[in-house]
């Protein structure tokens, strides 16, 4: 992970954008996000440190730091491309990043989970219905309950962006559905839930 980030930064200092990085909105999907890059992914690593602390007390921890470290790593390249041509659509919500970001993973040897995890962190925007998403990615439920800690994560990263404070009340009633649904422990929703609406004030 060291290596990754290093690597990110050597590049992003070579190209004079490593504060920027850091410190500006605007090159940061916008339409969604309250915070610069940086900020989002550190933030969703200290949600992650939080879920770690709660599912511990519970009894079985779920370690997603890395998962959350590595979720938005295919921002960087999009991150440079908008501030070099900030007219580009695309800087307003990043397209297809999960996707590249969970190939990225693959690509450098993470596991399947970690590939699944980062793959479908943003799959609560896509209208999918509790049934059709237990279908489809329930056959582990350890995975499933993980992916629901993943998008409450992300959601903590976001901040009080407005769009995603509209989103976070079907959000959270999505989360709620799927652990029902899925027999999910009765710690995920409550933990879920908490952390969605920790940094939305």
């Amino acid at each position: 992970m060291d290596t990754i980030y290093g690597h990110i930064e050597a590049g992003l200092r070579q190209r004079g954008l490593w504060e920027r990085a850091w410190q500006s909105v605007e090159d940061h999907a916008p339409l969604w996000h309250e915070h610069p890059l940086f900020i989002h992914i550190a933030k969703t690593i200290l949600a992650a440190k939080i879920v770690l602390k709660q599912t511990q007390s519970a009894g079985a921890p779920i370690d997603l730091r890395i998962v959350m470290a590595l979720h938005d790593i295919e921002k960087i390249p999009l991150f440079i491309l908008y501030c070099q041509q900030p007219k580009l659509p695309g800087r307003l919500t990043y397209p297809d990043h999960e996707q590249q970001s969970a190939r990225k993973a693959d690509r450098r040897g993470f596991d399947a989970e970690t590939v699944f995890l980062i793959r479908w962190h943003g799959l609560r925007y896509s209208g999918i219905k509790p049934e059709n998403l237990i279908a489809k990615y329930g056959s582990d439920r350890d995975w499933l309950a993980k992916l629901m800690l993943v998008w409450a994560c992300d959601v903590y990263g976001l901040g009080s962006n407005p769009k995603q404070l509209a989103e976070s009340p079907a959000q959270i009633a999505l989360i709620k559905q799927i652990a029902e649904q899925a027999d999910l422990p009765d710690y995920i929703a409550p933990i879920c839930s908490r952390l969605m609406l920790a940094e939305q004030s």
